[in-house]
């Protein structure tokens, strides 16, 4: 299942504001509905519970595993992973209760939260009410957001990071803030998970949010051919010897023209939003990332992790990166 949001109770363990997401799955929500609505119906109402670790041996010997414990959920009592002792968990609420504060007196507002895996990694997303306009009036609303998640498998440390939304088409980009604040945060799972240490750390979106923006408004006056946009992907997206074919003029291999089709398609009209800043570098970078979050994440199985952590975020930061190198 391409979205792999937990199904493990039968219900989407998913919640969200707004429009219904492209997999068409979870619970819709009023804004500002309360903390313990949220916890119910993005399915994170439970507990990761742990157990020691033991095996049996093939003369039936029951046999500890030593310093390995397994964790599993409360509800359920579906295994989720084997870590060892030291491995500190970090519950499905507290991942929501880390906004509690900022939603109710920061000016925050939570968007969506919900499991993936079967529970074994979960995430709140929250917009931090800074939403402008990159092309002027209402036209291309981006909107700043602080996403929160971690696991109880060891595939990520608990990480707090600021990224922004494109509305018109939800396409997920970072947030490079360049000060002495960082834009990320990571906290491994040897150590206590504190809240109020995370936020310390991250700092408040202010301080990078109006560069950020005046980047992308940079990018959306910066003109690019036809031709450009063409090189901009082959540039990102080729390795070494394919880039030296493309720029040969030679026909490369048909799965990979057919890549490079697809993501200049976005470009040239059919991406959501792509009709208002086709011609511009802020319009080819935007193919790029609704390329990874939209059409990748359809038949990736990670879809909405790779987006977020995997190789889909490292091609949209390197293309984030090129894309400022035209606007210097």
């Amino acid at each position: 299942m391409a979205h792999q949001l937990d199904l493990t109770t039968g219900k989407a363990a998913m919640a969200y504001v707004g429009d219904t997401p492209w997999h068409g799955l979870g619970q819709q929500l009023s804004v500002n509905s309360p903390l313990e609505v949220w916890l119910r119906e993005a399915g994170m109402d439970w507990t990761i519970n742990e157990a020691p670790a033991a095996f049996v041996a093939d003369d039936g010997q029951n046999i500890a595993f030593d310093n390995r414990k397994v964790l599993y959920r409360s509800d359920t009592k579906k295994p989720l992973s084997v870590v060892s002792g030291g491995y500190k968990i970090v519950q499905p609420k507290e991942v929501l209760e880390f906004f509690r504060d900022l939603t109710s007196s920061g000016g925050m507002s939570l968007e969506t939260a919900g499991c993936l895996f079967d529970g074994a990694r979960y995430w709140a997303l929250a917009n931090t009410g800074r939403n402008e306009s990159v092309l002027g009036g209402d036209k291309d609303q981006v909107k700043g957001m602080l996403l929160l998640t971690t696991s109880c498998d060891g595939s990520i440390a608990t990480t707090a990071k600021f990224t922004s939304v494109r509305v018109v088409c939800n396409n997920t980009m970072k947030i490079a803030l360049a000060t002495e604040k960082a834009d990320s945060v990571r906290v491994t799972h040897s150590s206590v998970f504190d809240p109020m240490k995370i936020k310390s750390a991250l700092g408040l979106l202010d301080a990078g949010w109006e560069k950020y923006m005046d980047e992308i408004r940079q990018m959306a006056n910066t003109k690019i051919s036809d031709a450009g946009a063409k090189q901009f992907i082959a540039d990102l997206m080729l390795t070494p010897s394919q880039l030296a074919t493309f720029n040969k003029g030679e026909k490369l291999h048909e799965r990979v023209a057919k890549k490079i089709t697809s993501v200049y398609d976005l470009y040239d009209g059919k991406g959501m939003g792509a009709d208002d800043v086709r011609g511009t570098v802020w319009g080819v970078l935007n193919a790029v990332t609704e390329h990874v979050d939209h059409h990748i994440g359809r038949i990736a199985d990670n879809a909405l992790w790779n987006s977020w952590f995997g190789a889909g975020e490292t091609l949209k930061n390197e293309a984030f990166d090129k894309a400022l190198e035209y606007t210097a």
